[in-house]
């Protein structure tokens, strides 16, 4: 497996087993697969500023940001009533 769709893997791995009931998707936004954007649809965000929303996200990648393998990610976070993938 590339560096690339492991790193996208990771990352919805992690996001999945802290946030179950979410929908996920990752996309890459240069082809050099450390510059993606996130959409997650997960009720757990539902009465949290955008800011909380992405504090807990970060929370759970915090490592990856550290390690250097991801440069960029556009965070799209919302609850069902807001938006669905």
């Amino acid at each position: 497996m590339n560096p690339i769709s492991n790193l996208s893997e990771t990352i919805a791995t992690r996001l999945k087993k802290a946030f179950p009931d979410s929908q996920i998707k990752i996309t890459d936004l240069t082809g050099n697969g450390n510059h993606l954007e996130l959409l997650i649809v997960c009720k757990e965000f539902k009465g949290l500023r955008p800011v909380v929303r992405q504090q807990k996200i970060n929370a759970e990648i915090k490592d990856l940001w550290d390690e250097g393998g991801l440069h960029a990610l556009t965070m799209k976070i919302y609850t069902p009533e807001e938006k669905v993938l």
